[in-house]
Formats: structure tokens, sequence, C-alpha cells
């Protein structure tokens, strides 16, 4: 009855929305037609597209002041940001646009499913899918813009290539190149005008990197200030800033074939891990129905934690998955943004005091590992965050096996008290066997409660009231002990219905799981985040050949490059500029220490030759050489990465459906065989 209010109010503020939408456009084409002079001369067909974002603007204050919405749109809108300068209006629109196809998606979902099963267990289920597609969906839509803003940064490197041959001046030919881009990339290229167009372009610069949706811009704008201060410098291959460019658009169509080769491997595998969410209730009804004595195993113990490693197994599969689909740029610049929960929980004071207790002190081997996995990492969270979140983790997955094994003791004693008793294995119950199974049902309900709580009582006690009570004409006797049995075993089922020793520990155990499991997270972050040094140590060498034909271009200065460029090696190279100038071998030394990757470490050797005896142009001689073979190392490299991403991504995704089939279907059916077995054995011998 619930349920069916909740569709019924759904349907009617969905209609009534439809209603108030079609009044409020109307009113507005009217009060325009009276006001507006301007109506009286031809104008343009505006359309969905028109509508739509005045919806969006009017709407969006609404959103933001929505206690469940507003963290949501505030994390879309912190994505957006990230990815480029949008206005305020323009940011509303992608805001709105994005959250409301999201929410129409799901509320499409959840509805559907509604109809189908109107259980309030069944629609919590499907409502926490919801919210992991939701999430997915979000992330699909964000990649979408960052993949359009890289296909149009490389129209418009064609296009500076073009006008700079043809005006021969940086700053002309971004101004040239500018009014041709579209609109997302027409933002950034007034921005690197306005650098190139200051009286200060290195202060506009520094600004600018720390806004730059991507390391691709940032090169180019630091490209644009050094032609712009030094001037071109021509050499055997001609141009350096039209080679720079040839540089930069061969990482960008690397990076470009890179996203597409990756968003197609992980394409639909995250809603894959879901998926199995929304058919672990209907998969059991359809057993139930037609495999009526299934009904024991899903509410016995063993199906309690058979459910439990489902739902872990998908919620893993699914963090794993997103995991490995999001290791780039824009996820970080994203994420450092955002303010953790656990940052919250550790700023209350009574928890400060305790999370303090459980964080290793500085002089600790542990404090050293943590301190260096969160870096290898890449987390925007410190140690004592981690150590809130491992703290909380834990604590929640014990308050939910506890309450989960309670729940399964009361489930276990309501099954023994009211399931339908029935001795059909396959096919769906007659109405008269069903009448049958109830009667038989309240029969043993009413032996078991009289029984229930009574101490000295035997086997024998029990024949004899079912002898007293039950009315049977042939076969008196051994229905009389087949009853008896039935009904002793269920009496023992629910005297043990309570929680048992084993099951705390089973708690206990699935605690230390959980606290360890934020560190396991974070140990595989770092595993996926190592497959791609080799990629940006490339990238580096790519930056390295096009500053180091500039004139007095020291190995700072390489540095400086290498760090707008990085996101592996960003913190390292940092710390790295921040030692320079007390003395460059330590701090290049240093560099080689914090970060112990071989290919990376020949690069800093490199550098250490640059400062020490040579310059950095014949410290990087052989790059232009060798290029060819960097090319092709990197193309195998990379398609080694990607194939390993889609064999670990297929094994990941799939585990939660064949979990599924196993655990709810196969180990069901052989639970129920091989018990049925066993008493058909008892009954012959």
């Amino acid at each position: 009855m619930l349920i069916e209010l909740i569709l019924a109010l759904s349907v009617i503020g969905f209609l009534a929305f439809l209603i108030l939408y079609v009044y409020v456009s109307r009113k507005m084409e009217g009060q325009e037609k009276q006001t507006n002079v301007s109506l009286l001369l031809p104008k343009e067909k505006r359309g969905f597209r028109y509508k739509f974002s005045i919806l969006a603007q009017k709407y969006y204050p609404i959103f933001v002041r929505t206690p469940i919405l507003r963290g949501l749109v505030r994390n879309v809108r912190v994505r957006l940001e990230t990815i480029n300068t949008y206005d305020e209006y323009k940011i509303r629109r992608e805001v709105m646009k994005i959250i409301l196809i999201a929410l129409s998606i799901s509320v499409f979902i959840l509805l559907v499913c509604s109809l189908f099963n109107q259980s309030i267990l069944y629609l919590c289920i499907v409502l926490i899918a919801v919210i992991f597609l939701n999430g997915v969906l979000i992330d699909m839509f964000v990649h979408r813009l960052e993949d359009r803003l890289l296909k149009q940064f490389k129209d418009f490197l064609s296009d500076v290539r073009h006008s700079f041959q043809q005006y021969k001046m940086i700053d002309t030919a971004i101004y040239e190149a500018t009014k041709q881009a579209q609109y997302e990339m027409k933002l950034q290229g007034d921005r690197i005008y306005q650098i190139l167009d200051s009286t200060n372009p290195h202060e506009k610069l520094s600004e600018y990197e720390s806004v730059a949706p991507n390391r691709f811009l940032k090169a180019f704008a630091s490209i644009c200030v050094l032609v712009l201060e030094k001037g071109d410098v021509r050499n055997a291959d001609g141009s350096v800033f039209l080679n720079g460019l040839s540089g930069l658009t061969q990482e960008l169509n690397y990076e470009i074939l890179h996203r597409d080769r990756l968003s197609q491997i992980f394409k639909g595998l995250s809603v894959v891990t879901v998926i199995p969410i929304i058919f672990t209730l209907p998969i059991r009804h359809w057993a139930v129905t037609y495999f009526p004595s299934m009904i024991a195993f899903y509410d016995s113990r063993i199906g309690l934690i058979s459910q439990l490693i489902l739902y872990f197994v998908i919620i893993t599969a699914y963090v794993l998955i997103r995991k490995m689909r999001e290791v780039n740029e824009a996820k970080y610049t994203a994420r450092i943004k955002r303010k953790l929960l656990s940052e919250r929980l550790y700023n209350i004071k009574p928890i400060t005091y305790v999370v303090d207790a459980f964080t290793p002190k500085y002089y600790q081997k542990d404090y050293f590992k943590l301190t260096r996995l969160i870096k290898q990492a890449n987390s925007p969270t410190t140690l004592e965050w981690l150590t809130t979140q491992r703290i909380m983790v834990s604590i929640l997955t014990f308050l939910f096996i506890v309450g989960a094994f309670i729940f399964s003791s009361y489930s276990i004693s309501q099954h023994a008290l009211y399931s339908p008793t029935t001795d059909v294995l396959m096919g769906k119950l007659t109405e008269e066997e069903r009448i049958a199974a109830e009667q038989r049902t309240d029969f043993d309900r009413e032996v078991i409660l009289h029984f229930k709580g009574v101490k000295d009582r035997t086997y024998e006690d029990i024949v004899t009231y079912v002898t007293e009570h039950l009315e049977s004409e042939s076969g008196q006797a051994s229905e009389i002990t087949v009853t008896a049995d039935r009904i002793y075993q269920k009496l023992k089922t629910v005297e043990s219905s309570y929680f048992k020793w084993w099951e705390l520990i089973i708690a206990v155990l699935g605690t230390v799981i959980a606290y360890y499991s934020p560190v396991w997270l974070l140990h595989f972050q770092a595993f996926l985040r190592k497959m791609d040094m080799e990629e940006e140590v490339n990238q580096f060498y790519t930056i390295i050949s096009v500053v180091s034909h500039f004139e007095s271009v020291s190995a700072q200065n390489v540095l400086e490059w290498m760090e707008r460029f990085a996101v592996i090696f960003k913190e390292p190279l940092k710390k790295c500029l921040l030692n320079y100038d007390s003395g460059p071998d330590e701090a290049l030394e240093e560099l080689k220490e914090d970060v112990s990757f071989l290919p990376f470490s020949r690069l800093v050797d490199r550098l250490t030759l640059a400062v020490q005896r040579i310059s950095v142009k014949d410290s990087f001689d052989d790059i232009d050489l060798e290029k060819q073979f960097y090319v092709e190392q990197r193309n195998r490299y990379n398609e080694n990465v990607l194939n390993n991403k889609k064999t670990w991504g297929e094994i990941i995704s799939f585990a939660s459906i064949h979990t599924l089939i196993f655990l709810y279907l196969v180990i069901p059916m052989l639970y129920i065989s091989i018990t049925n077995a066993a008493n058909m054995m008892k009954q012959f011998l």
C-alpha cells in the first residue's frame, strides 16, 4: 500500500511539474509579446536548447539549496571548473544538463524496477545501484567534455601553425587562431593571448598554470612565453617553435588515442559491476517460486554469508574499475579541491584524540611506509585522515556484520515459524499444495510455541502432543513420525537462533579486513600509477627535445617544464625545485631517492651532467637520434599497459556476475540437493 501511494504521488508530481512548466512558458511568451517591441522584427527560432537553458538557470539555485542535491551540484561544478574556465551562465547550464540527465535515467530505472517488485528491501538495493550508476553517468559526461577540449586544442594548434607561418609573430598567431576556435578552446585561447599581451607575462603564466585544465595547455602557454621573450630559433630542422608544436601535437594525438582506447576498454564495465545488485532479489524470487525448498538456504546463515560476499565483491569491483578508469590528470586536479569526510571527522575534538592514538608516530616504521604510500598513490589525504578513514570503515563494518547476523537469526526463526512447509523440490506450488503447506506451518507453529522454553522436554513429548492433536486417517503412525521429526528440527532451529560466539569472530575478522582495506586501495592505486610512469618519462623526453634547442636554457628551467607537464612525478619535482637553490646536486640526488624508478633516475642523471659539466642541449643530444626508437618503445609499452588493464578490467567487472550466478544459484541448488538427499537417507534408514 505504501509503495503504491509513493508511485501515485510521483506520477502526480511529475504531471504537476509538466503543467507548471507549460504554464510558465506560455506566460513568459505572453509577457514578451506585450512588452518587447523587438518581437516585431524577424527573429531566430528558439528551440529546446534555449528553453532548457532558461529552465536550468531557474532550477540551479533550487538544487543548490536542496540538502541531498547540494553535494552533487558542488561535485559536478568543481570537476567542470577544472576542465575549462566557463562563465557562470554556461557552467550552470552544463552542470544542470549533466545532473538532470543522470537523475532522469536513475529515476527511470528506479520506477521500472518498482513496477516489477515493490518490496522495500528491493527498492533500497536498487537505490544503491542507482547511486553507483549515477556516478558512472557523471563520469561519462565529464570525460566527454575533457575529450572535446583536447580535440579542439588539436585543431587550434593547426591554426596556430598556419598563422605563425603567415605572420611570424606568436601573439598575432594566437589571436588569429582564437577567432576560429570553438567555444571551449576559445576561452583558453583568450587567456593565453592575455598572457602574451600583458606587461608581466611570467606572472600571468603562473596564474594560468594554477587553473589550466590539462598539462598540454600549460606546456603550450609556456612555449609561447618562451618564444615571445627569446624569439624563434632556427636550426637544421627548421623553426624550433614549429618543431615544438609538432612534438606537442604528437603528444596530444597520443593522449587522444590513449583516452579513446581506454574509453572503449572500460565502456560498460562499471555498469556490468553494478547490474548484479538489481538482480539479487529477482533471482531469489524466481528460485523460491520454482524451487520452494531453496528458501531454506536463502534464510540460513550460509545464505546470509553468501549475500554479504556478493555485495562485498560488487562494491570492491566497482571501486577498482573506477580507479582503473580514472587514473588521469583531471581526476587528481578535481580531487585536491574536495574536502574529504575523514577530514571533517578528524577536526572534531574527541575524534582527534582517538585518531592520534592510532596514528603511527613520526619515528616509527609504519609512519614512513604509509607516508610514502600516500605519495606514490598521489592521494589528497594525509596520514591522520587515512587513519580516521580506517577507523570509520572498520566500525561501520563491525556494526554491519553484527547487525546482519542478528537479522539472520531473526529471519531463520521467522522462516521456521511462518514459511510454508512443503516437500515439493521443483515446480510452482498449486493452490491446493499452498493451502496444505500453510496448514502444516500453522500446526507446526502451534506445537513449537507450546514447547518453546519448556525445560526437560523430550522428543517423546512432542510425539505424544502430535498424536493427540493430529487428525489423520491412513498412515497415521508414519505421518506422526514425520511431523514430529519436522517439528523437533524446527524447534531446535528456533531455540538456536541467537548471536553466537563464532559470529563475533567473523565480525572481528571482517573489521580487521576493513581496517586495512583503505591501505590496500592505496596500494592498488599506486600499482596503477606505476604502470603509467614509463609513459610520463617518455613525455618528459619529448618536452626536453623542444626546450633544449632554446638558448640559455638551464637544468632548472628543464625541471620547471617537467613539473608543469608532470602528473605522477609532480610532487617530487616540486620538492626538488624548492630545494634547488640550496644546492642543485643535492636536490637532484634527493629527487632520485624520492622516486625509485630506473628510467626516471637516468633522466635525472642527464640533468646532473647538465648542472656540472655540459649544456642541456649536449646532455640530451641523442634524443633526436633515438626518437624513432623511443616512439616504437613507447607504443609497445602503452599497448601492453592497455592490454593488462583490459584483462584485469574484464576479470574484475565480470567477477560480480560470476559471483551472483555461483553464490545465488549454483550453491543453493547444491545445498538443497545435499540436504534433501540426507533427509531421504535418514527416512530410509
